[in-house]
């Protein structure tokens, strides 16, 4: 079964533009977006949305299956969220705890969920021990916001200091 397409999966700004230059990098970005959210089937034809209704007044029971799939993507989005806020370093590498928690933040927004770099940037600093106290404080006392990217450098090199 495919969930329904919501204008909230379809939301999703690929973060390169299309041009002559960059297609397959566009294409798998796009790829990406059409596969998490099961689209593949609707856009070669094979899959079409259910009538709501078979005559006036009379649901179909296959649209209100079809319908039923939009629980699981909600919660999905909730357990990914719960991960983003949850996941602690531990005893992960560095380079395994970032990734771990970009890959629920790319898992969000593939499909279509908006994670602000700003509670990226709390949740992964929130996840840290107190180690990382030093780093975490220098970020939190920046004036400015701070890129997503720029903590994930800041905490690679704190780390290499560290050992």
């Amino acid at each position: 079964m495919v969930s329904i397409p919501t204008h909230q999966m379809l939301n999703h700004t690929p973060p390169v533009k299309l041009d002559r230059s960059d297609y397959i990098l566009w294409r798998s970005q796009i790829d990406h977006v059409v596969f998490a959210n099961g689209f593949e089937d609707f856009i070669d034809g094979t899959t079409i949305c259910p009538e709501k209704e078979l005559s006036p007044g009379v649901i179909n029971p296959s649209f209100v299956v079809w319908r039923r799939q939009d629980c699981t993507i909600l919660t999905r989005i909730m357990q990914l969220r719960l991960e983003l806020q949850s996941t602690k370093k531990g005893s992960l590498s560095m380079i395994d705890y970032i990734m771990k928690f970009k890959g629920a933040a790319d898992n969000l927004a593939a499909i279509g969920e908006l994670v602000l770099e700003q509670d990226q940037v709390m949740n992964l600093l929130k996840g840290l021990g107190s180690n990382y106290n030093a780093v975490v404080t220098a970020i939190n006392i920046r004036d400015d916001k701070i890129s997503i990217e720029s903590v994930h450098s800041m905490l690679l090199a704190f780390k290499h200091r560290l050992e």
